[in-house]
């Protein structure tokens, strides 16, 4: 029998006796990475200041807040597509293709159609495999 099945075999036989206690040293790790989880989930917390809601997590000024008060905040603070907004997209576009015929515009056409290629294929194959199994 192959070393990791015999280590397995050895833990069953202890669990399956009444008289197994694990020590320290078996249960070590599992406490470690068990605090560690825990200690990783506080800080995140902490760092992006969430507090626990009924249905989730949300940022402590908006749970904090009531009414609608919480409402108009997040209606003040939605994204909206402006003209500045066009303009500074315009200006990234032009810095990554700069003339038509160019690598920059080949390889994003080249991206563009092995994407759709991709997505057809995926469609594709999503459609005959249903067929099968029907």
């Amino acid at each position: 029998m192959p070393a990791v099945l015999s280590k397995l075999a050895q833990i069953t036989q202890l669990a399956v006796s009444t008289d197994f206690r694990p020590s320290l040293r078996d249960v070590g790790p599992a406490l470690v990475g068990t605090g560690a989880l825990f200690l990783v989930i506080h800080l995140y917390r902490r760092q992006y200041k969430l507090t626990s809601t009924g249905n989730g997590y949300a940022p402590k000024t908006a749970a904090a807040k009531g009414g609608n008060e919480g409402k108009q905040e997040a209606r003040k603070n939605k994204a909206k597509v402006n003209w500045a907004f066009i303009k500074r997209l315009w200006r990234i576009v032009r810095i990554l293709i700069p003339r038509v015929l160019s690598a920059e515009a080949l390889y994003m056409l080249l991206i563009a159609a092995s994407l759709l290629a991709r997505t057809y294929a995926d469609v594709w194959m999503i459609q005959t495999s249903t067929g099968i199994e029907a």
